[in-house]
């Protein structure tokens, strides 16, 4: 650094010592917001999938909040893993098609805006998809 050699034995003298409990406490806070972090995103996730079916009760049941969120989780339990895999299936379909329309269209022609067009329009279209999957599971689970 800065044109110096710098030996081995240079991280143990005093000056540097006298650093090394702040940078391990600091790193350790990262490391544990990081892991905090992917925590909270999984149990977010389990959350979604367990009250995935509770608007539906809300609707068509006439359920409370607190009551369709209970239902839900109740009907859920043992299918959140199937139902996420579910989702991430349709996802991953999306993203192809994204991908192969994204390769035809280009970037200097008029088929780019095209293809951007049918994009939204696929993407718009597969909003009452996915619901319907949705309330697909909803009529599995809940009867």
């Amino acid at each position: 650094a800065r044109g110096e050699t710098i030996e081995m034995t240079e991280i143990w003298k005093a000056e540097h010592r006298q650093k090394m409990g702040d940078e391990f406490v600091a790193f350790g806070l990262m490391v544990a917001a990081l892991l905090g972090t992917y925590v909270l995103l999984f149990m977010g996730v389990v959350l979604y999938y367990g009250w995935t079916i509770a608007m539906q009760l809300v609707i068509d049941k006439g359920l409370t909040g607190p009551e369709a969120f209970k239902q839900s989780w109740s009907a859920t339990l043992g299918s959140k893993l199937t139902i996420w895999l579910a989702d991430l299936v349709f996802i991953i379909g999306y993203l192809i098609v994204n991908a192969i329309l994204g390769a035809i269209g280009g970037l200097h022609s008029i088929l780019f805006y095209l293809t951007f067009l049918l994009n939204i329009g696929l993407a718009l279209a597969l909003i009452p998809i996915f619901k319907g999957m949705h309330a697909y599971v909803y009529k599995k689970l809940a009867a």
